[in-house]
């Protein structure tokens, strides 16, 4: 593996750059957020990545406290994630992706996946396995030449 260096002309600055050693799951992983930047394009890594938790661990469905812990991130900041995903705040429209209900009797928020997010799901699915798709097709391609 080859590395790169590049000195901005500073004396003590330098730059390492070491190129990927196989770049097709950072790019199944970049088309991945591209289909989901599609859809929002305000949202950042830490929300998108709620979504998928959510999705993930909707067949249950578990409240909104389980989703955290087993997201690893805390109670609060997994609410404001799914605000953003559902309906949104006073001042922000929500991408409706999700659905909050409050479960009186249970007094717990349970959480869903709207038709529009299995829609987005779909999407990055399908990017995912586009990708995959292509490296094969290239890989055989290079092996026959």
């Amino acid at each position: 593996m080859r590395s790169y260096v590049v000195n901005l002309g500073e004396p003590d600055l330098f730059f390492f750059f070491f190129p990927l050693p196989d770049p097709e799951p950072t790019q199944r992983f970049r088309n991945a957020i591209g289909a989901a930047r599609d859809v929002m394009p305000d949202v950042s890594i830490a929300t998108l990545t709620t979504f998928l938790d959510v999705a993930l661990h909707s067949a249950d469905e578990p409240p909104a406290k389980a989703l955290a812990e087993r997201s690893g991130i805390p109670y609060d900041r997994m609410m404001r994630h799914i605000s953003v995903l559902a309906e949104g705040t006073r001042r922000v429209p929500g991408h409706e992706l999700l659905v909050k209900a409050y479960d009186k009797k249970l007094r717990r928020h349970r959480i869903k996946v709207t038709p529009k997010g299995l829609e987005l799901l779909a999407q990055i699915n399908a990017q995912i396995e586009n990708t995959a798709s292509q490296a094969t097709a290239l890989a055989a391609a290079g092996d026959m030449a």
